[in-house]
């Protein structure tokens, strides 16, 4: 496929970045408020939300009442922070908190709207822990009663038994630091509220996002976007070297945290009779069928007969695009900017991303191509 390649110097808009850091608003250093005193109001038009008011408050060593229970504890270097959903154990300042913080909150309607249910009880809050380095999420572990030194940590990143979410951010792109923590926390609300931390498919597919700092705006479940990791560039890349039929793919990618697997998942959540039949099957995940069956007799049972359904996989397959093509490091994306720091792996070139239109290719209305631009801009509104 023809593309065309671009390469920005960075340091203007670092520049930019850094200046922005001042503009932010200091973190409160209070007594635990309830939930009710730290509200976080949003609005949601699709799968975009917007802030109104997240209001985030630092409690220092005071802990706060979670999901956790009395598995949780002070740790050397760390803080903690509560907001209306969420208590926040950090050890990276108070902007990084209050950020992520915020970023949270604005993915967490999705979250309910995905898993079909909200934590049952609004006066307990989700508890999750950002460490700066893997050692350090170690010591936070420890601290926490219970959690051990257990490991396979994988991208810096891991879900423990009592209810919580552990994350190292490990790298600068701040985009993957944000993918990590919405991840989980998707994980974690699926344990709270059904006893398990679902597949991965749809966690990774989820994760996919796009984040304006300026708007305080937040778009989930993005199939077309720009930074690593672009499980939807790698995906089509796969299933177009390896295709994997449906009924075949019901098997093998509905659980698998892969590019494949989040393509998988997007299938089915693109069209709205596919979606609403997921919701169906997903309930039926959730209450353990697919404990007793392949999920191809699951899936044959909600949606018919599989091989019709590959029809329509493999055409979705074939015809989908997507934007971006990352080559080397680093690249970021800030609402509809994109931007580099300018230091690849290898020290020859810099950053690099194809864009993968060709010249003079007359642009078409592609709903998938760039999803998260066609969105409505939710605008606040007093009262909502």
């Amino acid at each position: 496929m023809p593309h065309s390649k671009f390469l920005i110097h960075p340091k203007p808009l670092r520049l930019l970045a850094l200046a922005a850091i001042g503009l932010a608003g200091a973190v409160v250093h209070a007594e635990m408020p309830p939930p009710a005193e730290t509200p976080a109001r949003v609005i949601v038009s699709g799968p975009t939300s917007t802030a109104v008011e997240i209001k985030v408050v630092k409690v220092g060593k005071e802990i706060p009442k979670t999901y956790a229970g009395a598995k949780i504890r002070n740790s050397p270097g760390f803080d903690f922070y509560v907001s209306q959903h969420y208590a926040l154990k950090c050890s990276r300042g108070d902007d990084f908190a209050r950020m992520i913080l915020e970023v949270a909150e604005l993915a967490y309607p999705h979250w309910v709207a995905l898993v079909g249910a909200a934590p049952p009880d609004p006066e307990t809050r989700m508890y999750f822990v950002c460490a700066t380095d893997g050692q350090q999420m170690i010591q936070a572990m420890k601290s926490d009663v219970g959690m051990g030194t257990a490991g396979g940590y994988g991208g810096g990143i891991t879900i423990y038994e009592n209810n919580s979410a552990y994350n190292y951010q490990s790298g600068t792109l701040a985009y993957h630091q944000r993918a990590l923590v919405i991840h989980e926390n998707l994980h974690m609300l699926q344990m709270i509220v059904h006893g398990t931390g679902g597949s991965e498919d749809f966690t990774y597919s989820s994760e996919q996002h796009v984040y304006d700092p300026v708007k305080k705006q937040l778009t989930v479940m993005c199939f077309d976007k720009a930074p690593i990791n672009n499980w939807t560039d790698a995906g089509l890349t796969e299933l177009r070297k390896n295709f994997v039929p449906f009924p075949k793919a019901a098997d093998t990618l509905w659980a698998a945290g892969s590019g494949p697997g989040t393509v998988y998942q997007q299938f089915l959540w693109r069209d709205p009779d596919r979606w609403l039949k997921w919701r169906i099957w997903r309930d039926e995940y959730y209450a353990g069928r697919l404990d007793r069956e392949p999920n191809s007799r699951v899936m044959e049972d909600i949606y018919g007969p599989l091989e019709k359904l590959n029809a329509d996989w493999e055409r979705w397959v074939k015809k989908q695009r997507h934007s971006f093509h990352y080559v080397d490091w680093g690249w970021e994306q800030d609402g509809n900017a994109l931007w580099a720091y300018g230091w690849p792996h290898d020290g020859r070139y810099w950053s690099q991303t194809d864009l993968k239109y060709a010249p003079r290719e007359k642009l078409e209305d592609d709903p998938l191509r760039m999803d998260y631009r066609r969105l409505r801009q939710a605008q606040a509104r007093p009262g909502t």
